[in-house]
């Protein structure tokens, strides 16, 4: 049986807790600008498998006909009640999910609503860590989890050294300052102001809440990686030296979200391989189209951008050891759960596989983990 919008709207308060099981991600239901209740079981026995780390993303991309974001959104707000929690109108929540996912670029090959609902996916499972530690509010849940969702909003498909090189109006607005973060968490903000999602907030929350989407997004900037590394690691001292974990967490919640959503957003070396290669594949033709574009302009190209000068395990084998191992041994240091010590293993595990392949010979030895505790894993 099908719904009209004033048959919703009849329904909507006493449907609140109904979501998953109320709308429809088929693509004709978009098409005809309503909800549909044959929502079939199967999208909603597997996005009941989200809080496993090994969940396939591409899965659900598939499921929900292309609307991984607008799924996993609606998926998450009604299984951890932000809905109720946050007084939240389903129609308002299902059409910023439509408007976040349409500010992606589909034609980009790895920096679209996909790899924004890969990450959402993976910070839900890190946040539950902390959940379970009872550290973080459901406002700080709901901070993060819309902070995923908006972390590469309208992304341009190049980087910002492009758009440097290139004048764009971008590099001038943001004064060549991390560039594109700025202009991801501006734009989350717009949405969320034109669907007054969080209408239910008073308005010194609703400052708190842009503040700290700002400071989350703006942290996925990896060219500031050193100074969140260095941050952190003076937090895990403070923390060893007071003896106070839950205190002082609490205390550095704003930080504790940041390496979230930093590990998140580079956590595809952490999955299976099959999962992770094809992440692996995508980024780096991203990389050799921007590197395309450029040589057609007669700019600069940086050797990570230029197909003829490096490879795939060369870019994967680099990225592993410097940004993500730094990242996630710090963050299985701090929360020491079964999930992180996984992650950790698995991605040594696939940095040993492009070294097999002799993609690395001249890299420096990789030490060997202490990871290797709290493994096993339900996934």
């Amino acid at each position: 049986m099908e719904l009209t919008i004033a048959d919703v709207q009849k329904k909507k308060d006493s449907n609140r807790t109904k979501i998953s099981q109320s709308f429809s991600f088929h693509g004709s239901s978009f098409n005809r600008g309503l909800t549909d209740c044959s929502y079939t079981l199967c999208s909603i026995n597997y996005l009941k498998a989200c809080k496993h780390w090994n969940f396939n993303i591409f899965s659900i991309e598939r499921l929900t006909n292309g609307h991984p974001i607008l799924g996993l959104g609606l998926y998450i707000f009604e299984r951890y009640k932000l809905i109720e929690k946050f007084k939240i109108d389903t129609l308002v929540l299902v059409n910023t999910f439509r408007i976040l996912e349409n500010s992606y670029h589909q034609d980009n090959v790895f920096h679209n609503a996909i790899h924004a609902a890969d990450v959402v996916q993976a910070s839900l499972c890190l946040l539950r860590d902390l959940r379970n530690r009872k550290v973080i509010s459901n406002f700080d849940f709901a901070c993060s989890t819309l902070a995923a969702f908006g972390h590469d909003l309208d992304h341009p498909g190049v980087n910002q050294s492009y758009l440097e090189k290139t004048d764009d109006f971008l590099a001038e607005f943001y004064q060549h300052s991390s560039v594109l973060e700025n202009h991801h968490f501006r734009s989350t903000v717009s949405v969320l102001q034109k669907t007054k999602l969080l209408n239910s907030l008073s308005s010194e929350k609703w400052q708190e809440f842009v503040r700290r989407l700002k400071l989350l997004i703006l942290s996925t900037d990896i060219t500031r990686q050193q100074h969140y590394v260095e941050h952190f690691k003076t937090f895990l001292n403070t923390i060893e030296n007071s003896g106070r974990w839950n205190d002082t967490v609490k205390q550095e919640i704003v930080l504790v979200q940041q390496m979230v959503l930093k590990c998140a957003d580079v956590s595809n070396p952490c999955r299976n391989w099959e999962s992770y290669v094809t992440w692996a594949n995508l980024v780096t033709e991203e990389f050799f189209r921007q590197g395309d574009q450029e040589k057609e302009r007669g700019l600069h190209v940086f050797p990570t951008m230029d197909r003829l000068l490096t490879t795939k395990q060369k870019i994967q084998t680099n990225f592993i050891q410097f940004i993500v191992l730094p990242l996630i041994e710090l963050w299985d240091s701090f929360i020491q759960s079964k999930l992180s010590g996984y992650m950790v293993k698995k991605c040594y595990r696939n940095l040993h596989v492009w070294q097999s392949r002799g993609s690395s010979r001249n890299s420096t030895p990789v030490k060997k983990t202490t990871a290797t505790r709290r493994t096993k894993l339900e996934v």
